[in-house]
């Protein structure tokens, strides 16, 4: 029996209809084209990398993401998975807090209302037969600037809400007053970069070789191997099939960084970046940066996803190193928008 068969029971005792996506990938990837905005949290590329690189975590992690049917009509894709651990089953989105499902365009307001009523009961009854107290969620930012009406219905049942920060560019800005929003410092050290350094965007045509080095160099850096050459090769692989690219620094023949972004046609995201630490008094992350904003400025993307801004006070509080990190970041952002986490009690 495999591990997951009580939640998918669970799904068919629904009012809705599930279709697992790991049995239809082409549906996965059609309904996702047809969303209003593309969030790269729903990506298919990227849901196959979290569930590899989760699987360190836990003894089993399984994709059990679905298409979302109402009178055999697709609504809606929700990206969810099961992680098991010591025998205790987690049910996330890719190890992250769950996410409410996407609509497609033209649901109906009834549809919708319907549709996360039924996915708000799942997610209590799957918490309840794992002894869970309560159970955590957030919502991809979507390009507007209203509350969901997940988060809505989550708060009618009593969630309490808390939130963190998350910085992006805003890409339908002229490239010219986007660098005029930029950190006065920035500006000299971006110049300087572009100069010091051979910059290259790498995307579907990129050589193995390349794609090693940058593996390597990040080994380097982080003094250690921090997850699978399997992780490596589906990043590799989406670069490859046009969900990602890589921008590498050299120093003559020398690579001294590299950045990983993925994306879709409406959302930019920085996911890894590595450094030669011996030149950190070198602005090679600038360059980097600015090099991703013009490409996804040719892409025609609307927004750029730089990460996360966090503050001293944060619960938990952030390490010196993630606040340094944020500071960095900010000095490109366009705004910083507000990601509600809510924290739902069974």
């Amino acid at each position: 029996m495999k591990p997951y068969t009580d939640i998918l029971k669970i799904f068919e005792n629904s009012s809705l209809d599930f279709k697992l996506r790991q049995n239809n990938i082409d549906e996965w990837d059609e309904n996702f084209s047809a969303l209003e905005y593309k969030p790269v949290d729903y990506l298919a590329a990227n849901i196959d990398y979290q569930t590899e690189y989760q699987k360190q975590n836990f003894d089993e992690f399984i994709d059990i993401s679905s298409i979302i049917f109402s009178n055999e009509n697709p609504i809606a894709i929700w990206p969810i998975s099961i992680g098991i651990k010591d025998g205790k089953k987690f049910f996330s989105s890719q190890g992250e807090n769950i996410l409410p499902p996407i609509f497609l365009k033209n649901t109906s307001s009834k549809q919708i209302k319907k549709c996360i009523s039924e996915i708000h009961k799942i997610c209590i009854k799957v918490n309840l037969d794992h002894s869970k107290k309560y159970w955590m969620t957030s919502c991809a930012y979507v390009n507007k600037n209203y509350l969901s009406a997940w988060h809505l219905l989550c708060m009618t049942k009593k969630a309490e809400c808390s939130l963190i920060h998350n910085l992006y560019v805003d890409l339908d800005r002229d490239i010219d007053e986007i660098w005029s929003n930029f950190r006065k410092s920035y500006k000299p050290l971006i110049n300087k970069g572009e100069k010091l350094w051979n910059i290259e965007v790498h995307k579907s045509s990129i050589e193995k070789d390349i794609w090693s080095d940058f593996k390597n160099l990040h080994l380097n850096v982080s003094g250690r191997k921090t997850r699978s050459d399997k992780s490596w090769e589906i990043q590799f692989n989406n670069i490859k099939a046009n969900n990602a690219f890589l921008i590498t620094l050299k120093n003559d023949k020398n690579l001294v960084g590299g950045a990983l972004f993925s994306y879709t046609l409406d959302e930019g995201r920085y996911d890894v970046g590595a450094y030669d630490r011996s030149l950190f008094d070198k602005p090679i992350g600038h360059a980097a940066q600015f090099t991703a904003i013009k490409e996804f400025k040719k892409m025609n993307l609307s927004l750029y996803k730089i990460g996360r801004r966090f503050y001293a006070s944060d619960i938990p509080a952030p390490t010196e190193k993630e606040l340094s990190i944020a500071d960095f970041k900010e000095g490109f952002a366009s705004f910083t928008q507000p990601e509600f986490i809510l924290k739902n009690f069974i």
